[in-house]
Protein backbone atom coordinates (compact mmCIF):
# COMPACT_ATOMS: atom_id res chain seq x y z
CA UNK A 1 0.00 0.00 0.00
CA UNK A 2 1.35 3.42 -0.97
CA UNK A 3 0.64 6.78 0.71
CA UNK A 4 -1.31 9.19 -1.48
CA UNK A 5 -2.08 12.68 -0.21
CA UNK A 6 -5.42 13.82 -1.60
CA UNK A 7 -4.43 17.50 -1.46
CA UNK A 8 -1.13 17.12 -3.31
CA UNK A 9 -2.36 19.43 -6.09
CA UNK A 10 -3.28 22.09 -3.53
CA UNK A 11 0.14 21.71 -1.89
CA UNK A 12 1.85 22.09 -5.24
CA UNK A 13 -0.18 25.19 -6.12
CA UNK A 14 0.62 26.80 -2.79
CA UNK A 15 4.33 26.07 -3.26
CA UNK A 16 4.22 27.65 -6.73
CA UNK A 17 2.30 30.66 -5.42
CA UNK A 18 4.84 31.18 -2.64
CA UNK A 19 7.77 30.97 -5.06
CA UNK A 20 6.11 33.45 -7.44
CA UNK A 21 5.48 35.87 -4.58
CA UNK A 22 9.09 35.54 -3.43
CA UNK A 23 10.28 36.36 -6.95
CA UNK A 24 7.97 39.40 -7.07
CA UNK A 25 9.31 40.50 -3.69
CA UNK A 26 12.91 40.19 -4.90
CA UNK A 27 12.06 42.19 -8.03
CA UNK A 28 10.42 44.93 -5.95
CA UNK A 29 13.48 45.06 -3.68
CA UNK A 30 15.74 45.51 -6.69
CA UNK A 31 13.51 48.20 -8.16
CA UNK A 32 13.35 50.01 -4.82
CA UNK A 33 17.14 49.94 -4.54
CA UNK A 34 17.44 51.48 -8.03
CA UNK A 35 14.88 54.17 -7.25
CA UNK A 36 16.55 55.01 -3.92
CA UNK A 37 19.88 55.28 -5.75
CA UNK A 38 18.25 57.64 -8.25
CA UNK A 39 16.81 59.74 -5.40
CA UNK A 40 20.19 59.94 -3.72
CA UNK A 41 21.74 61.00 -7.05
CA UNK A 42 19.21 63.81 -7.42
CA UNK A 43 19.88 64.97 -3.86
CA UNK A 44 23.60 64.91 -4.56
CA UNK A 45 23.11 67.04 -7.67
CA UNK A 46 21.03 69.52 -5.64
CA UNK A 47 23.77 69.79 -3.00
CA UNK A 48 26.38 70.26 -5.71
CA UNK A 49 24.49 73.04 -7.48
CA UNK A 50 23.58 74.79 -4.21
CA UNK A 51 27.27 74.87 -3.27
CA UNK A 52 28.15 76.05 -6.75
CA UNK A 53 25.53 78.82 -6.55
CA UNK A 54 26.80 79.96 -3.14
CA UNK A 55 30.40 80.01 -4.38
CA UNK A 56 29.50 81.98 -7.49
CA UNK A 57 27.38 84.43 -5.49
CA UNK A 58 30.44 85.21 -3.38
CA UNK A 59 32.35 85.95 -6.58
CA UNK A 60 29.50 88.09 -7.86
CA UNK A 61 26.82 86.52 -10.03
CA UNK A 62 24.45 88.46 -12.28
CA UNK A 63 20.73 88.43 -11.43
CA UNK A 64 19.78 86.50 -14.62
CA UNK A 65 22.33 83.81 -13.74
CA UNK A 66 20.95 83.62 -10.21
CA UNK A 67 17.46 83.17 -11.67
CA UNK A 68 18.69 80.38 -13.95
CA UNK A 69 20.22 78.58 -10.96
CA UNK A 70 17.04 79.07 -8.92
CA UNK A 71 14.87 77.76 -11.79
CA UNK A 72 17.17 74.80 -12.24
CA UNK A 73 17.18 74.09 -8.51
CA UNK A 74 13.41 74.45 -8.33
CA UNK A 75 13.03 71.96 -11.18
CA UNK A 76 15.48 69.65 -9.44
CA UNK A 77 13.48 69.97 -6.21
CA UNK A 78 10.31 68.95 -8.10
CA UNK A 79 12.09 65.91 -9.51
CA UNK A 80 13.30 64.99 -6.02
CA UNK A 81 9.76 65.31 -4.68
CA UNK A 82 8.40 63.03 -7.43
CA UNK A 83 11.21 60.53 -6.91
CA UNK A 84 10.57 60.51 -3.15
CA UNK A 85 6.90 59.76 -3.86
CA UNK A 86 7.96 56.92 -6.18
CA UNK A 87 10.22 55.48 -3.48
CA UNK A 88 7.51 55.76 -0.83
CA UNK A 89 5.02 54.03 -3.13
CA UNK A 90 7.49 51.20 -3.77
CA UNK A 91 8.10 50.83 -0.04
CA UNK A 92 4.36 50.41 0.52
CA UNK A 93 4.18 47.86 -2.32
CA UNK A 94 7.15 46.02 -0.85
CA UNK A 95 5.53 45.83 2.59
CA UNK A 96 2.28 44.60 1.05
CA UNK A 97 4.18 41.93 -0.89
CA UNK A 98 6.00 40.88 2.30
CA UNK A 99 2.62 40.39 3.96
CA UNK A 100 1.44 38.32 0.98
CA UNK A 101 4.57 36.15 1.26
CA UNK A 102 3.96 35.64 4.98
CA UNK A 103 0.33 34.67 4.36
CA UNK A 104 1.23 32.31 1.50
CA UNK A 105 3.93 30.73 3.67
CA UNK A 106 1.42 30.16 6.47
CA UNK A 107 -1.07 28.64 4.02
CA UNK A 108 1.62 26.32 2.68
CA UNK A 109 2.65 25.26 6.20
CA UNK A 110 -0.97 24.46 7.01
CA UNK A 111 -1.21 22.04 4.09
CA UNK A 112 2.23 20.59 4.85
CA UNK A 113 1.21 19.92 8.45
CA UNK A 114 -1.97 18.27 7.22
CA UNK A 115 0.12 16.08 4.92
CA UNK A 116 2.41 15.13 7.80
CA UNK A 117 -0.60 14.29 9.96
CA UNK A 118 -2.16 12.15 7.24
CA UNK A 119 1.17 10.39 6.63
CA UNK A 120 1.48 9.63 10.36
CA UNK A 121 -2.07 8.22 10.35
CA UNK A 122 -1.24 6.16 7.27
CA UNK A 123 1.92 4.74 8.87
CA UNK A 124 0.02 3.99 12.06
CA UNK A 125 -2.59 2.06 10.05
CA UNK A 126 0.15 0.15 8.19
CA UNK A 127 1.75 -0.86 11.52
CA UNK A 128 -1.65 -1.89 12.86
CA UNK A 129 -2.32 -4.07 9.81
CA UNK A 130 1.16 -5.59 10.03
CA UNK A 131 0.50 -6.39 13.69
CA UNK A 132 -2.76 -8.10 12.80
CA UNK A 133 -1.01 -10.05 10.04
CA UNK A 134 1.81 -11.13 12.35
CA UNK A 135 -0.69 -12.12 15.04
CA UNK A 136 -2.61 -14.24 12.54
CA UNK A 137 0.59 -15.72 11.18
CA UNK A 138 1.71 -16.61 14.72
CA UNK A 139 -1.66 -18.21 15.53
CA UNK A 140 -1.60 -20.28 12.35
CA UNK A 141 1.92 -21.38 13.00
CA UNK A 142 1.01 -22.59 16.48
CA UNK A 143 -2.08 -24.30 15.15
CA UNK A 144 -0.14 -26.19 12.46
CA UNK A 145 3.28 -27.15 13.78
CA UNK A 146 5.85 -27.98 11.15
Amino acid sequence: MKFKFSLEAVLSLREQKLEALKEELASLKATLAEEEKELEGLRGRRRHYLEELRAKQKEGLSPPDILRYEDFLSDLEDRIHLQRKRVDHLKRQLEQKRQEVILASQELKTVEKLKEKRLAEFLKEIRRQEGIFLDEFGLRRRSFPV
